[in-house]
């Protein structure tokens, strides 16, 4: 029920669009190494109506007196329980640099699945990625009806920071595949590889991920298997 966005600061100052599907939105803004920190009061954001739409909002030393583990210049803001769904826009005249935009719709009934065919795979070897967007309270059928332009892409992410794009593909029940390949040169970094996706559909953003871990094949049967005399 998430998704983010990395910006830069002219975007900022234009106003960011951000589409809202259900209200009481958190939105989230952490600044990129280099760029100017923008207190909560520095900030914005107006309903698709014009009018402004925050009912709380609080900075980072609040944040990390609370126990998150923000970095400094971050912010955060919260929509009107009465907010109503559509295209918000967070903006700021002081924002300079890069910032990085989290947005979670914890009240929305639209939720991104993003599922791995195995949790433990060869390097070189193959896994299936399937995403769906499911929605509280439909069928499938209702949701394909509903969903139907569902669309995004993947990122195959390995522990060393290293990333290959992946070709999303729709499927006739309105989700999306893909065969993803292990790189043979597996990474020797410790930590688990992930599938990152990125969906939309009809205005709304989503984005989910799912690790699994990588082994080198270092043992090979060869030759005949002989029973026990």
């Amino acid at each position: 029920r998430s998704y983010w966005q990395q910006v830069d600061g002219a975007e900022l100052q234009r106003g960011l669009e951000l589409p809202l599907s259900a209200p009481d939105a958190v939105i989230q803004l952490s600044p990129a190494p280099g760029a100017r920190a923008l207190p909560a009061s520095a900030l914005q954001v107006r309903d698709p109506a014009g009018r402004s739409s925050i009912a709380r909002s609080v900075d980072a030393r609040q944040l990390q007196d609370a126990g998150m583990p923000v970095s400094d210049g971050s912010s955060m803001l919260r929509t009107g329980a009465t907010s109503a769904a559509g295209a918000y826009r967070l903006q700021s005249a002081q924002a300079q640099g890069r910032y990085v935009v989290q947005v979670l719709e914890p009240n929305s009934p639209l939720r991104l699945e993003v599922q791995a065919s195995q949790t433990q795979v060869l390097a070189g070897g193959n896994v299936q990625l399937q995403a769906r967007l499911l929605e509280d309270g439909a069928s499938a059928a209702a949701l394909r009806t509903r969903r139907g332009s569902l669309g995004g892409e993947a990122l195959l992410v390995a522990p060393d920071g290293r990333s290959w794009p992946q070709r999303l593909l729709r499927t006739t029940d309105g989700s999306l595949r893909a065969q993803v390949r292990i790189p043979a040169e597996a990474s020797n970094a410790q930590g688990l590889w992930e599938l990152q996706v990125f969906a939309q559909a009809d205005g709304v953003l989503r984005d989910g991920k799912v690790a699994f871990a990588v082994a080198r094949p270092t043992a090979r049967f060869a030759g005949e298997a002989m029973p026990d005399p």
